[in-house]
Order: structure tokens, then C-alpha cells, then sequence
């Protein structure tokens, strides 16, 4: 197994962006946390980000360069897992950064339909959770607001230099390339602040599998029934990802003694062969707890 090491590129935002709105840069759900930021997450973030505070790093892999190191005979469906990227005209795949990135895009974007009105700099002198002090003034001349205030706002208000400035604020992109798919997940595994993959979210970044798509996109369809039942804590750990696997595992095997490797072979093996009975079985039994 060898990973490449790490090569960081500092962008000023406005040219991110322009990557984004692109669709340059691939967003493969298998290497992001469930978890969606508030609207005081967003707020702490544009914040830091408006006044150069330790900016994290977003993290993603190049393809072609990846494609360049595969070995195409001894990992066919890694090699075409990155063919198709390419071949669909994405540069990277995100391994990490994908609320910042949709953050940023909310509060730069003009057409109100893509604009989140939710990503705002937050007004002088506000004192935002889990941020120790209040808000100060923004850029060179130290703007100072007594409400929150959109991108837009800033041209109403004729703060056109602070736009300028906020727009030649600096990300960093941290670059990788792999051998293997799998590699993906270690990476956003090794970066998740310290805190390990679950034996769920070990498997949601198992991307070349059918059976991991098909279960997100089956565990997001029934978010609210599924966080009644395990949490937002839980929901956010993909534990409603994984109720639904243990679910297509009864389904799928009738019954047989389910454990964490059985439950991992589901994916190995990509067992989709019951799906339309797990999925109605799944949708029956939720119907009647929704009730």
C-alpha cells in the first residue's frame, strides 16, 4: 500500500470557486461525515475564514495522477472507479472539506436560488457560540456591521473594497494521490480530528460497491424516522445507515446470525440480489412506526 505525500496548493477563494461552480470537484458521500453544519456553523466559519483565523485545509485526491500509479490488472475496479471521474471531466474527488466548500458557495453565490441564506458574516460585536469573545470589524478598515450581512449586501451598502478583500482571502488545497480507492477512506479517517471510523462509517467509504450507495441514499430518504430511532448523535455516526444494513442482512440471508463480519461480507460480496424486498420490507416497517 503506498499513498503519495501530500502536495498543498494555496488558492485565493474566488479561483476555488470558479473550480466548484465547475464541477471540477467531485463529492463522493463515502468520505464525508453525515453531519450538516447550522447556521452557527456556518456563521463561525465565514467569520474565521473573513478574518484569516486558522483556516483548515480541504483535502482531495487528483485523479489523473492517481489514475497514472493504479496498477489497472491488479485493482480493475479501482482503475474505473477513476476512469469514470475523469471521463465525467472531474480534476479531484473531496475527501474533506465539503461544508466548507458549500459554505463558501453559499455566501459567494449571486443567483438567490443557489445562495444559502443561512451563510452570513455575522454582525460586530455578536458573541457566537463556541467562540470565546465577540465579533470585530472586518478587512483593512475594519467594517464594522450592526446586523448579519449576505455577500450581496456588501454592494447594497457600497462595501465593495471588503468584497474585494473577502474574495482574495486564501484557501489551502491538500492534495493527494492513491493506488487504491480504499485509500480514500483512510485518508478522511486519519483526519476526522482523532476520532476513528465507526465500523459503519468504515464501510459507507467503501465507494466501489453498489450495496453502499444504494443504503445512503435509502438511509437519507428515511432521515426522520431514522432519527427517532437512533439519534441525532447516532444518525450522524451513520447509525441509521447501518440499522438499514443489519435490516437488508435479515432480508438477504434469512435470518443468519448477524455480526460485524457478516455485515461487512453484505459489502464485499456487493449483495444486492434481495434489494427490492429489503427496500419493501424497510418501507413497510417504517410506514407503520411513522404512524
Amino acid at each position: 500500500m503506498y499513498i503519495n505525500e501530500w502536495n498543498d496548493t494555496t488558492l485565493e477563494v474566488r479561483d476555488w470557486l470558479k473550480w466548484l461552480r465547475e464541477d471540477k470537484v467531485k463529492l463522493d458521500l463515502g468520505f464525508q461525515s453525515r453531519k450538516r453544519w447550522d447556521k452557527i456553523d456556518k456563521q463561525l466559519f465565514l467569520y474565521n475564514f473573513a478574518q484569516n483565523i486558522a483556516p483548515s485545509k480541504i483535502v482531495v485526491c487528483h485523479i489523473e495522477n492517481s489514475l497514472a500509479q493504479i496498477d489497472k490488472n491488479k485493482y480493475p475496479d479501482d482503475y474505473a472507479y477513476f476512469y469514470t471521474l475523469k471521463k465525467e471531466g472531474y480534476v479531484y474527488v473531496i475527501i474533506d472539506g465539503n461544508n466548507r466548500d458549500n459554505c463558501l458557495l453559499g455566501f459567494f453565490e449571486d443567483d438567490p436560488k443557489l445562495s444559502d441564506p443561512e451563510c452570513l458574516l455575522p454582525e460586530t460585536g455578536k458573541q457566537i457560540k463556541g467562540k470565546p469573545g465577540k465579533t470585530e470589524g472586518y478587512g483593512p478598515d475594519n467594517i464594522r456591521f450592526k446586523k448579519d450581512r449576505t455577500f450581496k449586501d456588501l454592494t447594497a451598502n457600497l462595501y465593495v473594497d471588503l468584497q474585494k478583500h473577502l474574495l482574495s482571502r486564501k484557501v489551502t488545497i491538500c492534495e493527494y494521490a492513491v493506488t487504491e480507492v480504499t485509500q480514500l477512506g483512510l485518508i478522511f479517517d486519519a483526519i476526522q480530528r482523532g476520532k476513528s471510523l465507526n465500523d459503519q462509517e468504515r464501510r459507507n467509504s467503501w465507494v466501489v460497491y453498489d450495496i453502499t450507495e444504494m443504503i445512503r441514499n435509502l438511509s437519507t430518504a428515511h432521515e426522520d424516522i431514522l432519527k427517532a430511532v437512533c439519534g441525532k448523535k447516532g444518525l450522524e455516526r451513520r447509525g441509521g445507515d447501518e440499522l438499514l444494513a443489519k435490516l437488508h442482512h435479515y432480508v438477504t440471508y434469512e435470518n443468519k446470525d448477524l455480526t460485524k463480519t457478516s455485515i461487512d461480507d453484505l459489502y464485499i460480496f456487493d449483495e444486492i440480489s434481495r434489494w427490492k424486498a429489503a427496500v419493501k420490507y424497510i418501507n413497510r416497517t417504517f410506514g407503520i412506526l411513522k404512524k
